[in-house]
């Protein structure tokens, strides 16, 4: 099913492609991006027009359409229900290590998705938070130090620096 969707929002955004363009762009097989268009078009979802002898456009029917659409709440739906449990697992963590107000705690990764919510959460807990991104960086009298990528902590206990992998607390 998520393969179908994969096609039907590509699809959505270039009625043009080609199956060869769709297998480029999705990371699926020539071969497995036909068998989906068959089921698609068997499926109502998808029309083929023919161009010219040589040319087919595939476009999207207003089932597709829809079919997209819901394909789409559903992900949406159930993104955020991860979030909400990854973030309450967060707090779980953050209340099991006693950090609270006045509590000072450095992040050490990427500043990516993962690092916002975890700033956030701690925030909310009243910590003041800091961030590095080397293990220079790191300011000493530190209550916790938290990472969530493995090559991250790896860096730190090389240099023998205590952290904890959030993530893997979870």
């Amino acid at each position: 099913m998520k393969s179908e969707h994969q096609i039907l929002r590509e699809l959505d955004e270039n009625s043009t492609a080609t199956q060869r363009d769709l297998a480029g762009r999705t990371g699926m097989s020539l071969g497995n991006v036909n068998i989906l268009i068959k089921r698609l078009v068997k499926k109502g979802l998808v029309k083929m027009e023919r161009i010219n002898s040589r040319t087919i456009r595939y476009v999207l029917t207003p089932r597709g359409m829809k079919e997209k659409a819901e394909a789409t709440y559903r992900y949406i739906v159930t993104s955020c229900r991860y979030i909400g449990q990854l973030e309450a697992a967060m707090d779980s963590v953050i209340k099991g290590m006693k950090i609270g107000p006045g509590s000072k705690v450095c992040l050490y990764g990427d500043r990516d998705e993962i690092y916002q919510m975890l700033k956030n959460r701690l925030v909310r807990a009243g910590a003041l938070v800091l961030y590095a991104g080397s293990p220079e960086e790191l300011e000493p009298g530190m209550d916790a130090i938290l990472a969530w990528q493995s090559d991250r902590q790896e860096e730190l206990n090389s240099e023998n620096i205590s952290c904890i992998n959030i993530l893997e607390s979870i």
